[in-house]
């Protein structure tokens, strides 16, 4: 069957600014690579097209899509207004061909082997199949949840319930396979969401089943869960402490520390669970649990559980569970749990608030 893809990426990530604070979520790097990419690179190579479903355009967005460096053929969605999860998935399919659609949302890590699960959708006899990952008990109340059966078909599907009406631990895990009959049940012209209206009623008609995969899942949602992405990620995708080409000149690496190799690291303690991008230079500091993205400067620092963006120039300061928005300036003080918007500067000790 002819398959196209859908990526949902129509939120604004207000939950992960200063990160997003001029940049769409979906490009948003995971270990120098876009989140967006992420998710694409998953998709079998017989899976040529890809819709964008964007809530809003964005001169970045655009510029991404046109320059195109997968081997995919993108293709960007603009909604006219907000149209919620299935009509946005309606309104990206609006022109095309394809038999069958494999849908993410545009926020998920995920070990979900995805030509695995077509070929669960095709044995089954429904129209539409979603990928299930199991959760701990107490935090089933944060996603949609399934009563399965024995042959994996699912029974009911319930938005977010509280935990002791949750029918298992197994959560929507943010993709999804759909025949193009699945197009039909989504009403035109107004907002729709496939998780409270359409899937409750494919599975009440028999015609929804789970696809159970497990290792692992992250929703880049927030800061700590794009820290989790990072280490998830490196423990998985990559081995031991990835340093060829970087400049080291007394440093000290725990592993596992990610490192661009046009990094410079001197005198420092790094590691572990770091990720450091494309010419940062690091020099008297000690680094461990943070992100800290290209073209930034480190200097006399101890930093932990952090996040800092690009351009940014941290120096004679401590930073905990701490976001640095990008082109900020940091000097001089302790700031636990700040955010910081592009652009500006910290330069007192802060705890708990934003510097904007």
């Amino acid at each position: 069957m002819n398959t196209d893809a859908v990526v949902l990426a129509g939120g604004f990530g207000t939950r992960l600014r200063p990160l997003t604070w001029d940049t769409p979520k979906p490009l948003v790097p995971i270990l120098g690579r876009p989140l967006l990419e992420w998710v694409i690179r998953s998709l079998p190579d017989d899976v040529v097209h890809v819709h964008i479903a964007a809530g809003f355009s964005s001169d970045k967005l655009e510029r991404y899509v046109e320059s195109n460096p997968l081997p995919r053929k993108l293709h960007l969605k603009v909604e006219p207004k907000p149209l919620d999860t299935a009509g946005a998935i309606k309104f990206a399919c609006r022109d095309s061909t394809a038999d069958v659609f494999v849908v993410f949302n545009g926020d998920i890590i995920s070990s979900l082997d995805v030509r695995e699960m077509l070929e669960f959708h095709r044995e089954h006899d429904g129209i539409a199949t979603i990928a299930l990952y199991p959760v701990p008990e107490d935090e089933v109340s944060r996603f949609g949840v399934v009563d399965l059966n024995e042959d994996n078909r699912i029974l009911n599907f319930v938005e977010k319930p509280a935990p002791e009406e949750a029918p298992s631990n197994l959560i929507n895990a943010g993709a999804y396979v759909l025949d193009r009959e699945v197009l039909d049940y989504i009403p035109e012209g107004r907002p729709v969401s496939i998780e409270r209206e359409i899937f409750p009623k494919l599975a009440e008609e028999g015609l929804l089943y789970g696809f159970k995969f497990e290792g692992y899942w992250v929703d880049v949602g927030l800061p700590e869960t794009y820290l989790e992405a990072h280490w998830v990620l490196m423990e998985h995708e990559c081995s031991g402490a990835a340093l060829v080409g970087v400049r080291t000149d007394g440093a000290e690496v725990n592993e596992p520390v990610v490192a661009d190799p046009m990094s410079e690291i001197k005198d420092s303690t790094v590691g572990p669970y770091v990720y450091i991008g494309g010419r940062v230079e690091i020099d008297g500091a000690v680094i461990k649990n943070s992100v800290i993205l290209a073209d930034a400067r480190i200097e006399n620092a101890e930093i932990k559980d952090t996040i800092i963006a690009e351009k940014c120039h941290v120096e004679d300061a401590e930073l905990e569970g701490c976001v640095i928005g990008h082109d900020a300036e940091v000097s001089g003080c302790t700031l636990k749990d700040v955010k910081v918007a592009p652009g500006k500067e910290a330069g007192e000790d802060l705890e708990g608030q934003w510097v904007i």
